[in-house]
């Protein structure tokens, strides 16, 4: 490693240590191979940073990328909290010579976008989303849930957002909405935030489609009872229990909430696609996501006698697996 790359971890390694920022993750490449380095959390109360994160960043200024981190250790006295026209002397004068390095870091375009990853990978932990929600009121910040997945009684809830009390400012909608027989999506917000679009600046190129949209009125009309809502909160607790009871020793981890299932596998198992394929000769549809996880997420109609029946086939399937 060469003395600007060290400098660099150097001071990634700091700020973590003094809890400017929870974690990071630089990358650069090099003419025989990639290097990557990783500090600190990746949230709040969430798991280790790996060479394998990811970040959104979407600056207003303009992202800090590797290649300016290095410019910045070269000129030597790199400090977050300092204004980048210290080490940029282009910015000089510029709207954006008072920007720091933490703010080139943690900056984003406006609003951040959450989704549950309840199936996918590791689920928010108990009040983040609560922490989430002041901060984006006390900053004057929308706060935007995708709830395509996740929402419209997937999760037990109507919302998943609804577990901690969450109310965002928007919800994004879809899938479900259509009863998985037509595509239909929406955004939801109120008058507030949606009043700001004026005619022409927002539109659908299908959207308007009579049938879907009578179909998205009665899925609405059916929510409202709150059934579905219940019985894939109870129905998802026992098939998540009665999964994990198994013990099935080439799985990992079972979470979920709802009728929403993350089987994760052991590396003996082999891929969650193979799996999945197995699964489906069985005649179970199942989804591979990050190659290690497979997604459950049946019908909310299903019933109990359907969920044994499947089970009757996923644990052997599972018990069996070998790379």
């Amino acid at each position: 490693m060469s003395e600007s790359e060290a400098s660099v971890t150097r001071l990634l390694a700091a700020a973590v240590a003094s809890g400017l920022a929870p974690g990071f993750v630089a990358l650069w490449g090099r003419p025989d191979e990639p290097q990557c380095v990783a500090f600190g959390q990746r949230g709040l109360g969430a798991g280790p940073v790996t060479p394998d994160t990811w970040y959104d960043l979407a600056s207003l200024t303009k992202p800090l990328v590797t290649t300016t981190l290095f410019l910045l250790a070269r000129r030597q006295g790199m400090g977050l909290e300092d204004p980048l026209e210290c080490f940029l002397p282009e910015l000089k004068g510029s709207p954006w010579a008072s920007v720091t390095v933490f703010q080139c870091l943690t900056h984003t375009a406006g609003f951040p976008a959450w989704a549950p990853l309840y199936a996918y990978g590791e689920p928010s932990r108990e009040g983040y989303l609560r922490a989430v929600r002041e901060l984006c009121t006390e900053h004057r910040v929308l706060f935007v849930a995708d709830e395509i997945q996740s929402g419209l009684g997937r999760a037990g809830t109507t919302f998943a957002c609804d577990h901690e009390g969450v109310v965002p400012d928007v919800y994004v909608l879809g899938k479900a909405l259509g009863g998985g027989i037509v595509p239909i999506s929406a955004v939801v917000a109120d008058e507030e935030v949606l009043g700001l679009f004026r005619p022409g600046e927002h539109g659908s190129t299908f959207g308007g489609n009579p049938l879907a949209c009578a179909i998205g009125r009665k899925v609405i009309e059916i929510l409202r009872t709150g059934e579905l809502q219940r019985s894939s909160a109870e129905l998802g607790a026992w098939l998540l229990e009665t999964l994990r009871a198994a013990e099935i020793p080439t799985v990992r981890e079972i979470r979920g909430r709802g009728l929403w299932i993350g089987i994760e596998l052991a590396p003996e198992a082999g891929t969650a696609r193979a799996a999945c394929e197995r699964l489906l000769a069985e005649g179970i549809l199942a989804k591979d996501t990050h190659e290690t996880t497979i997604r459950l997420a049946p019908p909310l109609v299903i019933t109990r006698d359907e969920l044994a029946w499947a089970l009757e086939r996923i644990v052997p399937v599972l018990e069996t697996a070998r790379a």
